[in-house]
C-alpha cells in the first residue's frame, strides 16, 4: 500500500553485524544494523565476506543469510544450533497477505512434506505466522555471510493494520516507525516493554550505551512492515540510534462476537467449566483454583488479526484480569467471519463483550474488557 511521503520511514535501517529479528506486524520500513555484504541472490550456498564495522541497511533490503547485530538480555530466550549451510533450503510461502521467506534445513522441509504448491502449517506466534501457507517456491542456500552478528532466517512483509507510532530518542534523527506492540528493551524496567507502553524520558539500549525517549506520536495509516527472524536472540537493533528491540509481536486475541451467553455449554469438552457460568470460572481463575494453561483458548486469523472461536473461555480470563497461556489455531469458517462481519457492524473492537445474564427473576447486562495488550 503507499506511504505518506510526509513521514519518516518505519525502522528505515536495520544494524547488521549481530542478531536481528523484526517481527509480524512490526516494522514497517525500518533499520537493521548488521555485518552484511549486499543483497544476497538466491543461488548457491557460500560464504560472504561482510564489513568489519557495523553499518545500517534499509530493513527492506535485507535478504536470508544476511547478518544483523543485537544481543539478548533475556539469556534463557537464547537458543543455540547450528548456522545455515549448503544443504539448507530457501523457502517461499503465501498466508493471506502475510509473505514468508524461510531459511531452513532439509529435515524441515521433509517433516513439513513441503514442495512447490503445498501447504505447510506455520506456528510462528512471535512472528504474527499462524495457518497453512502455501509454498510458492524452494530455492538454493542463499550466500551466508561471514563476520560477526547472527544469521537471518526468515523474511515477513505483510500491510500491519495496527496502530502506528513514531519513537524518537536521543541522537535520532529521525523518528523510527513502529506498530505500538513492538518490544523495545527497557534499560529502566529491565525488560522488552512494547513500545505503546513506553514513557518519555524513559531509557532504551542503543548502540552507544542508554539513551532517552524524546517522543511517542500516533503515525499515519496503515503501512507495510518488513520484519525478520534471526538464529538463536531473538533481538536486532532499529533507527538511527540502534535500539534494541525484540522479534515478538505480542499479537493480541479477540472477541469475534457481538456478545454472549453467560455460560459455557453442558456439553463442553472441557469438564473443568462444562455448564458453569463465566463469572465462576473466572472467580476460579482470579484464586488460583484454575491455571490459564487449565483452559484452551482456540484463535484464527481474519484479515491480518487474531480472533477466538470460544469468546466464554477468552471472557473468563478477561475477566479474571489474565491472559492466554495456552492456545490452539483453528480454521476460519464462513460463520466466525459472519459473527466479526456483524460485530463490526455494531460497532464492536473486539476488546469488548457484552454479556446478558438472568439474575434475580430480571435481566443483568454488563460488559467483559480484554486486559490492556502488553
Amino acid at each position: 500500500m503507499s506511504r505518506s511521503r510526509s513521514e519518516p520511514p518505519v525502522f528505515r535501517w536495520l544494524w547488521l553485524v549481530g542478531c536481528l529479528t523484526i517481527s509480524a506486524g512490526l516494522a514497517l520500513q525500518g533499520l537493521g544494523f548488521g555485518l552484511s555484504a549486499g543483497p544476497a541472490p538466491a543461488l548457491a550456498a557460500s560464504t560472504v565476506e561482510g564489513p568489519a564495522e557495523p553499518f545500517s541497511r534499509p530493513i527492506e533490503d535485507i535478504r536470508l543469510g544476511h547478518r544483523v547485530l543485537g544481543e539478548n538480555p533475556l539469556a534463557e530466550e537464547v537458543e543455540h544450533g547450528p548456522e545455515p549451510d549448503a544443504s539448507w533450503r530457501a523457502v517461499t510461502l503465501k498466508l493471506d497477505d502475510l509473505t514468508v521467506e524461510l531459511l531452513r534445513p532439509r529435515t524441515w522441509l521433509e517433516a513439513h512434506d513441503a514442495s512447490v504448491g503445498s501447504h505447510v502449517d506455520l506456528d510462528m506466534p512471535e512472528l504474527g505466522a499462524f495457518g497453512a501457507a502455501e509454498v510458492i517456491a524452494i530455492a538454493a542456500c542463499p550466500p551466508i555471510e561471514a563476520g560477526a552478528g547472527h544469521v537471518v532466517t526468515g523474511r515477513f512483509v505483510h500491510t500491519s493494520d495496527a496502530p502506528l507510532i513514531n519513537l524518537t530518542v536521543e541522537g535520532d534523527d529521525t523518528p523510527t516507525g513502529v506498530t505500538a506492540n513492538h518490544p523495545y528493551w527497557s534499560v529502566d524496567r529491565q525488560d522488552f516493554i512494547p513500545a505503546g507502553d513506553l514513557n518519555i524520558g524513559e531509557q532504551v539500549d542503543t548502540l552507544h550505551g542508554p539513551r532517552l525517549i524524546t517522543a511517542i506520536t500516533p503515525r499515519g495509516p496503515p503501512e507495510t512492515v518488513y520484519n525478520l527472524e534471526v538464529l538463536g536472540q531473538h533481538v536486532y537493533r532499529a533507527g538511527d540510534a540502534g535500539v534494541l528491540v525484540h522479534n515478538t509481536c505480542n499479537q493480541e486475541i479477540l472477541f469475534s462476537q457481538p456478545n454472549m451467553k453467560p455460560r459455557f455449554r453442558i456439553d463442553g469438552p472441557n469438564p473443568l467449566i462444562r455448564g458453569r457460568s463465566v463469572a465462576d470460572v473466572a472467580a476460579d481463575l482470579r484464586s488460583g483454583k484454575l491455571k490459564p494453561d487449565d483452559v484452551t483458548v482456540y484463535f484464527f486469523r481474519h484479515k491480518g488479526k487474531y480472533y477466538t472461536a470460544n469468546n466464554r473461555t477468552l471472557a473468563a480470563l478477561a475477566l479474571a484480569g489474565k491472559k492466554p497461556t495456552k492456545t490452539l489455531q483453528v480454521r476460519t469458517t464462513k460463520k466466525l467471519r459472519k459473527a466479526i462481519e456483524k460485530m463490526e457492524t455494531l460497532g464492536g473492537s473486539g476488546r469488548v463483550i457484552p454479556v446478558t445474564e438472568l439474575r434475580d427473576g430480571g435481566r443483568w447486562l454488563f460488559d467483559i474488557l480484554l486486559p490492556i495488550a502488553d
